[in-house]
């Protein structure tokens, strides 16, 4: 089991700060997204349509946003 799928169900909402590389390891296993690697200061949104957190599991999750700081650089 992996620490998010004992989360309390009454939250509907999760933000996960993180270090690499288990921060790509995770969204990698979340999702059928295979980052290499997810960078310093990037947002990753992620939708879950499970009823519960123990639902989590294998490709069980959704990429809905990567933003990556590049992006928005003058």
């Amino acid at each position: 089991m992996i620490w998010c799928q004992q989360l309390n169900d009454t939250l509907e909402e999760v933000t996960v700060i993180a270090h690499n590389p288990a921060l790509t390891d995770l969204v990698n296993w979340l999702t059928d997204c295979k980052l290499d690697n997810i960078p310093t200061c990037a947002y990753v949104q992620l939708g879950f349509d499970g009823d519960s957190w123990q639902d989590l599991s294998e490709s069980s999750c959704e990429l809905l946003a990567l933003l990556k700081p590049k992006m928005y650089t003058a």
